[in-house]
């Protein structure tokens, strides 16, 4: 099945790594859980963050996705 998506632009290839390596580091995720536990007073994830955290594994995805078109 072919992608409908366009390839990344070439000149993206190092923000995209950098993404990824960011992604795939565990303490990244750990500090984030930090920061996320100190910004209110809330006992559940508000929607907010869960976009934010969707939105880095969409791209982290669809960048890994990409690198084998």
């Amino acid at each position: 099945m072919q992608s409908t998506f366009q390839p990344w632009d070439p000149l993206s290839d190092g923000a995209l790594a950098a993404l990824h390596e960011l992604a795939t580091d565990p303490s990244y995720w750990e500090q984030l859980a930090v920061y996320y536990s100190e910004e209110n007073h809330e006992t559940h994830i508000t929607q907010d963050n869960v976009s934010c955290v969707k939105s880095i594994c969409k791209c982290v995805a669809l960048s890994a996705r990409f690198a084998s078109i």
